[in-house]
C-alpha cells in the first residue's frame, strides 16, 4: 500500500487551504459559550448543556500532530485507552470505566461499531483524524438519544463541510520506525452546495507488538488507506440532500498468544475493510420551525486474520437502517427533537452461520430555557428488539449559567441499555450444544453533578464533576458452561477536574485529572485495564507569530490485567510548528521525550523516544 502514500503526498505540493491548522493558541476561554454541540440531538451552545461533553476540533487535532484519533482521545478526562501494541494493534476506548463495547461510535451519524466483534465494539486503531471537523465525547448513559450500546457514552465524529470557494489541502510526515503518512483533499463550496474529497495513507515498519523488553524482536508493520467524501446540495430553499461516505483498508501485523506475558513474537496479520455511508434528505417546513431529515444509514466491515500466510479467521458485519429525525421549534415552550429508526444487523464468521437481528426505536427529547441562564432537557426512548421485546430509557438534565459571575452548575440523570451482540447470542463452544437462550441486555443508571468557575475576565477556568454509575447484567463468557451469561455487576464513581489558564496571549496551560473506581460488585476488585488516577497537562507557548510550541505530560495510574499488573507511568511529548511563510508550515515532535518504559496492555510494547516531522502548505 505504499502507492497511496506517494499519491497523497503529491497533494501536499498543491497550493491549498489547510483545513486543520490555525495560528493561535487553543480556543480562547471567553469563546467557550459560542461553541455549539449536538448532545441534545440539536445544535445547542456548550454553556447550556447539562451533560458532560468533551470537544476536540480540527485545530486541536492539528496542533497535537496526531496520526490517529486514538492519541487525541487519550488527552481527555475520564477517557482511558488500551491498545495491543502501537501502529495497528487493536485499540479500545473506555469512558469512565465502561467497556469499549459499551461506547457507541458514530461517524456522520452512522454507527460504526463492529457487529461481528464478540462485544460489538469499535476498533479505533485505524481511525485517521485528517478530514474530521469535530469530535464530541458524551459521557454517561446516552441510550435515550442514541439507543443500544451507549451505556458508557457516545463518541460522535463529524467530518468537514467545505466553505465557499475551491481549495486543495495536503500534509506529509515522516519519522521513526520508517513511518510515512500523508493526506490530501479537494474542497469545493458553492451557494447551492459543497463537495469534499480526501485521502490519507500511512505505512510504518512499526515495533514489536509483544514487548521488545521481554525478548521479542520481530517488528510488526502497519499500513492503511482512508478515502472520504461528503457532498451537500440544496435543491430548493426547503429541500436539500447530504451524502457522506468513508472507506478504510488496513493491514496490521501482530503477535500471538504465549506465556508468561500472554503474547510472544509470531507471524500473524490482520486485514480489514471498512465502509460507511449516510444518504439523507432534509425538508424544512413551517417557515423553518420544523426540520425533517430522512436517512439511509449503512456500515460494513470485513476482517480476516492470517498466520504464516494462511487464513485462520474471517468475519463480516453489517448494519443498515432507515431513520427519521425531526426538530420542532416550539418557541417559548422550547424545542423538541424526535425520531424513529429501524435497524437491521447482520454478521457471520468462519465458524458461525449468518445471523441477523432487527431493532426498532422511537424517541423524543424536550429542551427548554425558562430563563436566559437556565436550561432543562428531558428525553424518553422506546426500543423494540426482536429477541428481547421492549426497553425504555429515560434521561433528564439541568444547567445554570451565570455569565456575569462566571459560575456554571449542571447535573443529569440517565439510563442506558445494551442488547447482547449477535456474536454473543449465537456463540457456543466447549461442550455447550446451543447458545444461551436466556441472555438479557445489560443496563445502567447514572447521575452526575458538575461545577465550573471562571476567574479574571475569563482568563482562568476551573471545572469539577462527580459521577456515579451502576451497571447490571454484564455479559461475559463462561468457560464452565461454554456460553455467554449475565454474570457480573459493576459500580463506577469518580471525580474529574479540569483547569485552563491563559497567562498571556503567548502562554496557556491546560490540565485535567481523573480519579475513578470501577468495582466488580461481586468481588469488590477494580475492573481490569482501568486506572484509578490519570491526568494530562499541556503548556502552550507561542514564541512568536511564526513559532508555536507545546509540552505535554500524560500520566496513567496502575492497572490490573489478566497476566499481571501494569505499573503507573508518565510520558512527556514535545511539539512545535514554524510558519515559513503565509503558505508553508513545518512541524515536528518528539514523543516519549524521556524514553519512558511503559505498557498500555500487559505484555504489549509501546514506542520509546521517537521523532517525527512534516510539512503543510497553507494557501
Amino acid at each position: 500500500m505504499r502507492n497511496p502514500i506517494i499519491l497523497t503526498s503529491l497533494l501536499c505540493l498543491w497550493p491549498g487551504l489547510s483545513w486543520a491548522q490555525g495560528d493561535q493558541l487553543p480556543l480562547p476561554i471567553d469563546d467557550i459559550e459560542t461553541v455549539t454541540v449536538t448532545a441534545e440531538r440539536q445544535a445547542v451552545p456548550l454553556n447550556e448543556i447539562g451533560s458532560s461533553i468533551e470537544i476536540l476540533d480540527a485545530q486541536d487535532l492539528a496542533k497535537g500532530q496526531y496520526l490517529f484519533v486514538l492519541d487525541a482521545l487519550e488527552t481527555l478526562p475520564g477517557v482511558s485507552i488500551s491498545q495491543n501494541g502501537a501502529f495497528g494493534g487493536f485499540a479500545a476506548v473506555r469512558i469512565r470505566g465502561a467497556l469499549s463495547e459499551q461506547t457507541l461510535v458514530l461517524i456522520d451519524g452512522v454507527i460504526v461499531n463492529d457487529p461481528s466483534a464478540p462485544g460489538g465494539g469499535f476498533n479505533f486503531a485505524t481511525l485517521s483524524p485528517f478530514d474530521i471537523e469535530r469530535i464530541e465525547v458524551l459521557k454517561g448513559p446516552q441510550s435515550t438519544l442514541y439507543g443500544s450500546d451507549a451505556i458508557g457514552g457516545v463518541i460522535n465524529i463529524i467530518t468537514r463541510t467545505p466553505e465557499s470557494g475551491t481549495a486543495l489541502s495536503g500534509r506529509f510526515e515522516a519519522g521513526s520506525f520508517a513511518t510515512f503518512s500523508s493526506s490530501g483533499g479537494l474542497a469545493i463550496g458553492r451557494p447551492k452546495g459543497s463537495l469534499r474529497l480526501s485521502a490519507s495513507a500511512i505505512t510504518s515498519d512499526g515495533i514489536s507488538k509483544a514487548d521488545q523488553r521481554d525478548g521479542n524482536t520481530e517488528k510488526d508493520g502497519y499500513e492503511a488507506l482512508t478515502l472520504s467524501a461528503r457532498g451537500q446540495y440544496s435543491l430548493t430553499p426547503i429541500v436539500s440532500f447530504l451524502v457522506s461516505a468513508r472507506y478504510v483498508a488496513s493491514r496490521a501485523e501482530f503477535d500471538g498468544f504465549g506465556f508468561p506475558t500472554g503474547v510472544v513474537d509470531a507471524d500473524e496479520e490482520a486485514d480489514s475493510d471498512e465502509f460507511n455511508l449516510n444518504a439523507s434528505a432534509d425538508l424544512t417546513l413551517l417557515g423553518g420551525r420544523l426540520q425533517n431529515r430522512f436517512s439511509f444509514l449503512f456500515s460494513r466491515i470485513e476482517r480476516e486474520n492470517f498466520a504464516a500466510g494462511t487464513s485462520t479467521f474471517a468475519a463480516q458485519g453489517e448494519r443498515r437502517g432507515f431513520a427519521y429525525r425531526g426538530l420542532l421549534n416550539a418557541r417559548k415552550l422550547g424545542s423538541i427533537a424526535f425520531g424513529v429508526k429501524t435497524e437491521e444487523t447482520r454478521f457471520e464468521t468462519s465458524f458461525d452461520a449468518p445471523a441477523q437481528l432487527t431493532i426498532n426505536s422511537l424517541y423524543a427529547n424536550w429542551f427548554v430555557k425558562p430563563a436566559s441562564n437556565l436550561s432543562f432537557s428531558a428525553g424518553l426512548r422506546l426500543d423494540d428488539h426482536e429477541r428481547f421485546g421492549n426497553a425504555t430509557t429515560f434521561r433528564v438534565t439541568a444547567n445554570y449559567y451565570d455569565e456575569d459571575r462566571g459560575w456554571r452548575l449542571r447535573g443529569n440523570y440517565g439510563e442506558g441499555f445494551k442488547a447482547p451482540s449477535p456474536f454473543q447470542l449465537t456463540f457456543a463452544c466447549c461442550g455447550a450444544t446451543a447458545p444461551n437462550p436466556d441472555l438479557q441486555p445489560e443496563s445502567s443508571k447514572a447521575w452526575e453533578v458538575g461545577i465550573e468557575k471562571a476567574l479574571g475576565h475569563e482568563n482562568f477556568r476551573f471545572t469539577a464533576t462527580f459521577f456515579r454509575r451502576t451497571t447490571r447484567n454484564l455479559i461475559d463468557f463462561s468457560f464452565a458452561s461454554g456460553i455467554y451469561e449475565n454474570i457480573a455487576r459493576s459500580r463506577t464513581k469518580g471525580l474529574e477536574l479540569g483547569f485552563v489558564a491563559a497567562f498571556s496571549r503567548s502562554f496557556q496551560l491546560s490540565a485535567n485529572y481523573t480519579y475513578l473506581t470501577a468495582r466488580d460488585r461481586d468481588t469488590g476488585d477494580q475492573r481490569a485495564r482501568i486506572p484509578k488516577p490519570s491526568a494530562f497537562a499541556r503548556l502552550d507557548w507561542r514564541a512568536s507569530r511564526k513559532l508555536n510550541t507545546s509540552l505535554s505530560l500524560t500520566y496513567n495510574g496502575q492497572e490490573s490485567d489478566a497476566f499481571g499488573t501494569i505499573g503507573e507511568w508518565v510520558r512527556l511529548d514535545l511539539k512545535a510548528s514554524y510558519r515559513l511563510s503565509g503558505q508553508v508550515e513545518l512541524f515536528g515532535r518528539i514523543d516519549n521525550l524521556l524514553d519512558e518504559n511503559y505498557q498500555d496492555v500487559f505484555g504489549f510494547g509501546t514506542p520509546g523516544i521517537s521523532a517525527f516531522g512534516g510539512l503543510r502548505v497553507l494557501y
